[in-house]
């Protein structure tokens, strides 16, 4: 009859090695003599200890480690389909609520610039006809400006504002 699984798993962890380095050389990721009761490395460090020489481990993953990854994923996997819930929900209220008709003019138009050329002080055209930039600049003034309740909340911007300098400035410096 052959033995039960308990006394076999216990008669593994006795008939394992002993490890080929003790654990004060192993800490350090150093090359270990095996001198007992304490190794070359040790004596040099001055540690007053015997070295301790432990069972080797058994290699890969710890017993019940996937478990663990499969509570983790379902618990994501439910977050995920509340958020996809919400999202929908969010949508649906949405596309009720935001029927706007182009002709009721609650569509926000883009800022547009009116050019004046520059008054007559002396300011004289280029060879090709464009008038100097700086009257340029000073002459283009906007007709329209967004109202501020086009934009996000201050927080919000403020949040955004971060993230880009966190994230895509370091990669993509514009400013």
């Amino acid at each position: 009859m052959p033995p039960d699984r308990s006394t076999r798993a216990s008669s593994a962890t006795q008939d394992r090695p002993l490890s080929t380095s003790c654990t004060a050389c192993r800490n350090r990721k150093v090359r270990c003599d095996t001198a007992k009761p304490a190794c070359d490395g040790c004596v040099k460090l001055g540690t007053p200890q015997e070295c301790v020489y432990l069972p080797r481990q058994k290699p890969g993953l710890k017993t019940g480690f996937n478990t663990g990854l499969l509570e983790r994923v379902g618990a994501l996997e439910q977050d995920l389909a509340f958020v996809k819930a919400e999202l929908a929900e969010l949508r649906s209220q949405s596309s009720q609520h935001a029927t706007l008709s182009p002709a009721s003019g609650s569509i926000p138009r883009p800022p547009t610039f009116d050019y004046r050329p520059p008054a007559a002080t002396g300011t004289q055209p280029l060879p090709n006809g464009v008038p100097p930039s700086s009257a340029t600049i000073q002459s283009m003034t906007p007709q329209s400006v967004a109202h501020e309740s086009d934009l996000p909340p201050p927080e919000l911007l403020n949040m955004l504002y971060d993230l880009y300098f966190q994230h895509v400035s370091p990669f993509a410096p514009m400013f």
